[in-house]
């Protein structure tokens, strides 16, 4: 409910990980209940083939994200059954 901790801790993580983290912003972003940051996340996350994606159908932090027309379509482009 912090968003400016969240914020804050997600500056510190881009810093040290740099775009190798990008799942993770997606989750934070999902969570802070920005879908487009999420989602950029995400397509970038897909670019590095990050092997957290296996986790994408899955992940509660990425719920706020399944509604969403551009989920159906990181799915089918990642390659997983719809």
């Amino acid at each position: 409910g912090d968003r400016d901790l969240a914020s804050s801790r997600l500056e510190a993580l881009r810093q040290r990980e740099g775009d190798m983290a990008s799942y993770r912003y997606a989750q934070i972003y999902a969570q802070l209940g920005g879908k487009d940051h999420a989602f950029a996340a995400l397509d970038r996350a897909s670019e590095f083939r990050d092997s957290r994606l296996i986790s994408l159908r899955v992940d509660p932090y990425l719920d706020p994200l399944r509604s969403d027309t551009r989920y159906a379509m990181l799915v089918k482009k990642i390659g997983f059954p719809a």
